[in-house]
């Protein structure tokens, strides 16, 4: 994990901060780039020192060092600079050691793949610069192959050999680096998307509540004091002409009430006061008060109170929102539900003994469901339900302790 974590800082070198997507690819892959080259040039300078000269090794070594000129360029956010640098660099190194060493030693056959660097890790504004970049690994490929050339060094027969299968080595580790590479980015978009769409859905989870809260201090402030102003003057006026109020007054009562109950919906002052616990045994015993429903409640949740607030409420939401299902579609007549800490996880269980559903029937993809698996998505959460006619439904969240609270629950 330590060794990945550096791969990382190194590959992701002078991106911090770039908000073009395909520039910071393009940066990645030059770093990537430099990196293959320490891994597999090292390996070669030593190849180089025992099996050809001194003198070549100590100078491929060189080479190799000259690019943490190029990281270093990346670091500072030089990139043209740092990519141009590298293009020089690989072709002047290998063109360098091709004459040196020969046609016969196969080494500029590593010019084929350079000449297709720059337009990886170049935009197409520089034009100029790929164009320049393919042509110099093109023509000294083909002048290395075609011009009779007297190496400078001759290379043993069997050291011939083995720098001809390390560079194989070094073109399959080439391969697999990219393909980590593309592996690694097809990994860092759907984690990108994945942030994307889960700050989406709290922009929309805290708009919901502050729209809740809203309306609640509305009916509270505005039409509840209405009320009670006509209520006052209800009794006033029936005080003076003398007639019977109590049914008006009665009314309004009951519209008081029920206007406290749609407020107290909207935002469960138990919750704001209380905590999560004390608003869920409160919602259930509103529950089982108003509507023919036997609803079982049991928690075991330790340290609560640490959860944060905008948790609390999305957790009290989603049981919220399950039981009003369970009112509105499946006609049960018991309701369980548990809420259980273990093993680092809090685990929330709601099942009905009502009709259930089968697979095809529209409301399991329902506003309802959806608003439960946006939550629970946002949570880092899992969401699974088990149904079918006759059954009832089981409706299973588990949640990792670890997106509940900033302090560490053990």
């Amino acid at each position: 994990m330590l060794l990945y974590n550096y791969i990382q800082k190194f590959i992701n070198a002078g991106a911090e901060g770039i908000a073009d997507a395909e520039e910071v690819k393009r940066i990645r892959l030059s770093n990537l780039i430099i990196l293959t080259i320490f891994l597999t040039g090292t390996p070669f300078s030593i190849l180089f020192g025992l099996y050809c000269s001194t003198i070549s090794g100590i100078v491929l070594g060189l080479y190799i060092l000259s690019f943490f000129f190029v990281l270093r360029l990346n670091q500072l956010q030089k990139f043209l600079v740092a990519r141009i640098s590298m293009i020089i660099l690989m072709n002047m190194a290998v063109i360098h050691y091709s004459i040196w060493f020969g046609e016969h030693s196969g080494l500029h056959q590593m010019l084929i793949s350079f000449s297709c660097v720059p337009f990886l890790i170049f935009n197409r504004q520089h034009f100029t610069i790929i164009l320049t970049g393919t042509l110099i690994s093109i023509v000294g490929f083909l002048c290395i192959d075609f011009v009779d050339l007297f190496p400078f060094l001759i290379v043993k027969e069997s050291s011939v050999s083995v720098i001809y299968y390390a560079i194989t080595v070094v073109a399959l580790m080439w391969i697999l680096l990219i393909m980590i590479y593309f592996s690694n980015q097809n990994y860092l978009a759907i984690t990108k998307l994945i942030k994307q769409r889960n700050e989406r859905t709290s922009v929309i989870l805290t708009a919901q509540e502050e729209e809740r809260e809203y309306f609640s201090r509305e009916l509270h402030d505005g039409l509840g004091q209405l009320l009670s102003a006509i209520k006052i003057n209800v009794k006033r006026e029936a005080e003076i002409n003398h007639f019977d109020a109590n049914y008006t007054v009665e009314l309004i009562d009951a519209a008081v009430i029920e206007m406290r109950g749609i407020a107290h919906r909207l935002v469960p002052l138990a919750l704001e006061n209380n905590g999560l616990i004390p608003a869920l045994e409160n919602l259930v015993e509103k529950i089982k008060i108003e509507n023919q429903l036997e609803v079982f409640f049991h928690a075991n949740i330790i340290l609560q109170e640490e959860f944060r607030k905008e948790i609390q409420i999305n957790i009290y939401r989603i049981i919220q929102e399950a039981l009003n299902n369970v009112l509105k579609h499946a006609k049960a007549s018991e309701v369980n539900l548990q809420l259980i800490q273990a093993n680092n996880t809090l685990t929330i269980t709601i099942e009905d003994n009502g009709k259930g559903f089968s697979p095809n029937e529209k409301h399991q993809n329902g506003i309802g469901i959806q608003n439960i698996a946006a939550r629970t998505e946002w949570m880092n959460g899992e969401l699974t339900f088990d149904a079918g006619p006759g059954i009832g439904t089981t409706l299973i969240i588990v949640i990792p302790i670890t997106e509940l609270s900033d302090k560490k629950v053990v």
